[in-house]
């Protein structure tokens, strides 16, 4: 479970952040983390699931299919939902109570950015509990 969450968590950061106008995905790849963002995205995908793999189940998930699996969504919706974005586990793909469950569960955690270094590789720029 835990590699499938962290895949989709990385793909979303990768996707959804930029550096400067320019998507970061277009020039960098999960390959590219330093080794403490790749350790620290670990953790906290696992500190996650710990807490709130219960609620990670296809009967809360709308919209499973074999390319969309629920756990892969979760892990999507992590990122999502910490950085701020525009969707989430609020936007209406999970069922209640679920959805405000992993909503909160995902703000606790703090906001998260994905930035380049000067050494070229990507960090984790990260606010505890959003302050």
């Amino acid at each position: 479970m835990l590699d499938e969450f962290l895949h989709a968590y990385l793909a979303a950061a990768l996707w959804s952040s930029q550096e400067g106008d320019v998507p970061i995905d277009r020039d960098y790849s999960v390959d590219d983390l330093s080794s403490r963002a790749f350790r620290d995205a670990t953790l906290e995908c696992q500190q996650f699931l710990d807490k709130g793999s219960i609620w990670i189940v296809d009967k809360y998930f709308k919209h499973v299919t074999k390319e969309h699996t629920t756990v892969s969504q979760a892990g999507h919706d992590f990122w999502l939902t910490r950085a701020g974005h525009g969707c989430g586990f609020w936007d209406g793909d999970w069922r209640e109570p679920a959805a405000t469950i992993l909503t909160n569960l995902s703000t606790s955690f703090g906001a998260n950015a994905l930035y380049v270094g000067d050494d070229d590789k990507l960090y984790f720029m990260t606010n505890p509990k959003g302050e």
